[in-house]
């Protein structure tokens, strides 16, 4: 039985059926601080804040947040 590895409190393998992998990004403390207040803006932790605008699911407009509407 293949067992999935343990990530924090989650498997690896989660909603999006794939792996995540660690990066390192070099951003300034105003960044930081920004993605923080983003973050806390829509309950999410920073990592799953850059997923979810990678993905199209959050769109940053004028310095707001947006969830985008899933297509139909």
């Amino acid at each position: 039985m293949k067992r999935t590895k343990l990530y924090g409190n989650r498997a690896e393998r989660g909603q999006y059926g794939e792996t995540k992998s660690r990066v390192t990004l070099t951003v300034t403390q105003s960044a930081i601080d920004m993605l923080d207040q983003m973050a806390k803006e829509v309950d999410l932790n920073r990592s799953e804040l850059v997923e979810q605008i990678a993905r199209g699911m959050l769109e940053i407009k004028g310095g707001q947040l947006s969830r985008q509407q899933a297509a139909k």
